[in-house]
């Protein structure tokens, strides 16, 4: 199942980006643990796990390839949720990342995320 507003795939979510960002991030915060709203098929997750960054959790619809997915991250590493709906979790993490996400969300969803 696709999403009618995004589609995920290597293609549009490459490690290119993440590999330069990511070491920066590491660097100027230190982060121990890093939850990525919107994580698309996990990129950014993986070039902080590739970082040494290893407590990571990634959170996006159920149309996310799971496949795409695996590739990147274990299946406890990823949490299938509707972005426009309030998120519970349990903890909390050090670092959060939500890019490129809310412009593929309704505006009714502004307050949510």
């Amino acid at each position: 199942m696709t999403h009618p507003r995004y589609v995920h795939d290597e293609t549009i979510h490459s490690c290119t980006d993440p590999e330069i960002i990511v070491p920066v991030l590491v660097d100027l915060l230190r982060p121990q643990s890093v939850v990525d709203v919107g994580c698309g098929i996990g990129t950014f997750l993986a070039a902080f796990k590739r970082q040494g960054i290893l407590d990571v959790l990634g959170i996006d619809g159920e149309w996310v390839q799971q496949r795409q997915v695996l590739s990147n991250l274990e299946p406890n590493e990823f949490l299938p949720h509707d972005l426009e709906s309030p998120i519970k979790l349990s903890r909390t993490f050090s670092l959060a990342l939500c890019l490129e996400v809310v412009e593929h969300l309704s505006p009714q969803s502004a307050k949510t995320i």
